[in-house]
């Protein structure tokens, strides 16, 4: 059985594991996500829309 460090270990391993699989698998999608959702809610000021009203 191990320890609570071997587990904060793996733990820390996953993590940067699925963070470079999630970089990888995206190639840019969420920055491109992004700037749609930024010209939408741009667009939707400037046509009267509070911001904040949903």
């Amino acid at each position: 059985m191990g320890s609570i460090d071997e587990a904060k270990a793996n733990a820390k391993r996953l993590r940067k594991a699925n963070t470079e699989v999630n970089n990888e698998s995206t190639e840019g999608y969420i920055g491109r996500l992004d700037e749609i959702l930024r010209e939408a809610a741009i667009a939707s000021l400037s046509r009267g829309y509070k911001k904040g009203r949903w």
